[in-house]
């Protein structure tokens, strides 16, 4: 992403899927399921979504310099 808007709504939209995946993970906790495979695979996909937030947020800080 060359501009700094599309990367700040692409920011967004990572922290709007993070904090949904933080919803389900709350609501499997909830019913005692937090061991389980797909709550496995949703904690996998908040990382991936936290590790691309941080190389999102250094890009757009580079670009802002």
């Amino acid at each position: 992403m060359n501009h700094p808007e599309s990367l700040k709504r692409h920011i967004h939209h990572l922290e709007d899927w993070h904090k949904s995946l933080e919803s389900e993970l709350s609501i499997l906790e909830q019913h005692h399921q937090n061991d389980t495979p797909v709550a496995q695979m949703i904690k996998k996909k908040k990382l991936i979504v936290k590790d691309e937030l941080t190389r999102c947020r250094h890009t757009l800080e580079g670009m802002l310099q």
